[in-house]
């Protein structure tokens, strides 16, 4: 008699799936080296082929497209999966609009660009089984620890360590000889939010809790040594958010406790007739008080941007208003400041400008994006148990704010996708049922055996009575 040998039941399911998390963690593993060489040589060229530069961000949309082709499958329809449906189509409109006007333009901001787009459809793909999440966690945890270390080493050596492009001051480096730029501060925090969610997260070891809390510190003292404002206000007061509202022992009081200190301190930074030499000298430690004098004047230069835009704006035809200017297509700035000049470099806000990639259309979407991203983590806050291989939902809200509040003064580029498909993913993917959660495990011994020896094999308390009755010897 020949036994037909084959795979058990759910081997091919099971291979796609690792093949999936396989192609999920290569493409983090690509974002979180893209940031670090950017951040450590001050360079985005990996390498020259011919007369074209081949970029990290070449690389990033190399990476997420493949990841987006190996998860492709139908998509499940609900808000958030057609607000990014939408927005695919504008930008996909945008190219082609821009491919009759400049196909080299075109492709070069599609390159630069485009990896963000195509991350938000990932989030909507992202499948909810396995340890992928946690893999994730560990990589940007990881690089986020060699940023810190890199912040150590030029707080000690100078801001030009490591870097390879030829800077006449170190001044210059990084807007005023700072250790990192705004979006690798930004990873820092996107390294210190998971920190804080494990460093109170329950159902854990002291010891696991007390390193956890030492990376969130070493994290949280490279954010602030980096110098970078808006980041710092984006990623500590998304650190703060989860260090309140995340599960664990006394969530009451740290809600409470961190919410006070957050609304004592808008209130400190918002106040107009505070924002004087005098009066910040006395409230604020020695220095401190020419760095945030120094927010308040490039804040003033990013209105006279953002108004400039403006202007601009009303000029374009409605299909760019509504829909965005063609691809590669820059607008046309110019700002009081310095005597007048054009500006030609970033808008400085995602809300401006997404408004010159996809229009008034394209910003009101994008901001419909975030609010039902922030909508869906907090019903999932009342929802227990949570997913433990997915992003707590605490986890979601605040890189959901974080991507918010970061937005108002920088656009969000290509690695800060993961970012907001995190978030996505956290609040789209539902939480199993607490029967799903109970741990599995033999209530017998017999229930070891494979089926066919059960089923040959007589019930214990069957022989039991056999043995009694004399039947069985």
């Amino acid at each position: 008699m020949t036994t037909r040998r084959g795979n058990p039941p759910g081997h091919s399911r099971r291979t796609k799936g690792s093949f999936q998390s396989s192609i999920i963690l290569y493409t983090t593993c690509v974002i979180s080296f893209c940031v670090l060489f950017k951040e450590i040589t001050g360079s985005q060229t990996l390498l020259y082929v011919g007369a074209l530069n081949f970029s990290i961000h070449d690389v990033i949309f190399l990476s997420t497209v493949a990841c987006l082709i190996a998860l492709l499958k139908k998509i499940k329809l609900n808000a958030i999966s057609l607000i990014i449906i939408a927005l695919v189509a504008i930008t996909l409109a945008g190219f082609l609009r821009g491919l009759l006007v400049s196909p080299y333009d075109a492709v070069f901001a599609l390159r630069s660009t485009g990896a963000f787009i195509v991350l938000l459809v990932i989030s909507v793909l992202l499948p909810d089984e396995g340890r992928i999440f946690a893999d994730i966690r560990r990589v940007v945890i990881v690089s986020s620890i060699i940023l810190a270390s890199l912040v150590a080493l030029r707080s000690i050596f100078g801001a030009s360590l490591f870097i390879t492009d030829d800077i006449i001051r170190e001044v210059d480096i990084n807007d005023g000889g700072r250790a990192l730029t705004s979006a690798g501060a930004l990873w820092l925090a996107f390294g210190g939010i998971f920190a804080a969610e494990r460093a109170i997260a329950p159902r854990q070891g002291p010891h696991v809790r007390l390193n956890y809390g030492i990376i969130l510190l070493v994290l949280c003292v490279a954010l602030v040594a980096s110098g970078q404002g808006t980041a710092n206000a984006a990623g500590l007061l998304s650190i703060l958010l989860v260090l309140a509202i995340a599960p664990g022992p006394s969530r009451e009081l740290r809600v409470a406790a961190i919410g006070t200190m957050t609304l004592l301190g808008l209130v400190i930074v918002t106040a107009s007739d505070l924002l004087t030499y005098d009066s910040l000298e006395h409230l604020l430690p020695s220095g401190m008080e020419n760095w945030l004098l120094r927010r308040s004047a490039n804040l003033e230069t990013r209105q006279e941007i953002w108004a400039g835009l403006m202007v601009d704006f009303d000029s374009w035809p409605w299909i760019s208003q509504y829909f965005g200017l063609p691809m590669g297509e820059r607008p046309t700035i110019f700002i009081s400041l310095w005597g007048g000049i054009y500006w030609e470099l970033g808008v400085h806000s995602m809300y401006y400008g997404y408004l010159a990639v996809a229009g008034l259309v394209g910003v009101t979407l994008y901001v419909l994006l975030l609010g039902l991203t922030a909508f869906g983590n907090l019903t999932r806050l009342k929802k227990t148990p949570s997913n433990p291989y997915l992003p707590g939902p605490s986890v979601g809200l605040a890189l959901t704010m974080m991507c918010a509040v970061f937005g108002y003064s920088y656009d969000l580029r290509n690695e800060q996708g993961l970012m907001l498909a995190l978030a996505i993913a956290s609040s789209t993917k539902s939480a199993p049922s607490r029967r799903m959660l109970q741990p599995v495990g033999p209530k017998r011994a017999g229930d070891l055996l494979p089926s066919r020896m059960k089923a040959a094999m007589p019930e214990t308390a069957d022989v039991r009575s056999r043995f009694g009755r004399g039947e069985v010897s």
